[in-house]
């Protein structure tokens, strides 16, 4: 059966116009709100084939619900959130209840991962991984890796060399520095290779840093060694290990050099029968060139590994490793 009205009804407060053999569906006005409520088990649902909106008495509105699409939300009028398919998009500041403890803003199912005000403490802004602050920012403008610390400063007491974070793997690293722009930029640069005995005992001439480029310089600025070995022994006096880089007066300048000495030093009998693998270490600071006034470089060079003479290593090395620490300079940014 069906009912056709074709005049206004009315019902009082509290009068309410029911729908559903139980009653179910409920409209009515309690003399300060009305409402539309589903009194049963059941849901509300409100269904159209393309768009539902929620308007003010004035016809602002409120909320957009599209069909297939988006659904959109207002504060006066005006769009804060919007849905996509990708995701979605809100506009205008967004703030949350701070707590030093779990992050303001975190991912679902990790809800202890994301952006913390740090230490519960205003104008500061951190990250926090797992419930703890790993990064933060404050106002003035300082950044904190907040578990990199170290025990590094001592009166007269001794400190350990095993700080936290070191390398765990390659310990070949690059420092990260500003430029006056406040750009975060690669500033000098660590580089290791490994040669074997057999392959030092070869011909060498290998190419360690290729040629930069026009206009561009590799400058080295400090060089390590390590030698890898389970015997002792020694090389010929004459023997050496030599990093070049041409310059414009000297095509074999050297950048570093691995003498015999400091081998034989590292190789030297006197320590007993060494375990294997032991490791021996030898630096130099920055080369040197005629009259130790330091040397030039040239652009657009490669740097190389050559040795003196063609003795062998004796059989007790393993391999001996290079490390240069170096600064890539273009003229036009220099």
């Amino acid at each position: 059966m069906s009912i056709k009205f074709v005049s206004s009804g009315a019902w009082g407060d509290n009068s309410k116009a029911t729908f559903g053999d139980s009653q179910d569906l409920e409209i009515y006005h309690d003399g300060s709100n009305s409402y539309i409520a589903e009194a049963s088990t059941g849901s509300l649902i409100i269904s159209s084939d393309n768009e539902v909106q929620v308007l003010t008495s004035t016809s602002e509105v409120m909320a957009d619900f599209n069909a297939n699409g988006s659904v959109i939300l207002f504060h006066d009028n005006d769009k804060k959130l919007a849905t996509l398919s990708t995701g979605a998009v809100t506009y205008g500041q967004h703030t949350a209840t701070p707590n030093k403890s779990i992050p303001s803003f975190s991912f679902e199912g990790d809800t202890d991962t994301g952006i913390v005000r740090t230490n519960n403490t205003a104008d500061t802004v951190g990250i926090m991984c797992g419930t703890k602050n790993v990064f933060s920012m404050q106002t003035d403008g300082r950044m904190f890796l907040d578990k990199y610390d170290s025990a590094s400063v001592a009166t007269t007491g001794s400190l350990s060399a095993n700080q936290n974070f070191q390398a765990p793997t390659q310990d070949t690293l690059a420092t990260l520095t500003v430029d006056p722009s406040g750009n975060v930029v690669r500033g000098e640069q660590e580089a290791t290779w490994t040669f074997t005995r057999a392959q030092l005992n070869a011909t060498l001439g290998n190419t360690l840093i290729a040629a930069p480029g026009a206009d561009k310089a590799v400058v080295v600025t400090y060089s390590d060694w390590m030698i890898k070995y389970s015997a002792t022994g020694a090389v010929s006096t004459s023997q050496s290990y030599v990093v070049r880089q041409a310059n414009i007066p000297q095509a074999a300048a050297s950048v570093s050099i691995l003498p015999a000495l400091r081998i034989n030093e590292i190789l030297n009998a006197s320590q007993g029968t060494p375990t294997n693998p032991s490791y021996g270490f030898y630096t130099r600071d920055i080369p040197t060139g005629s009259g130790s006034q330091g040397r030039t470089y040239k652009t657009n060079t490669a740097t190389t590994l050559h040795k003196a003479t063609s003795d062998a290593l004796p059989a007790g090395v393993i391999s001996i490793s290079i490390k240069l620490r170096y600064r890539l300079f273009d003229g036009s940014t220099f």
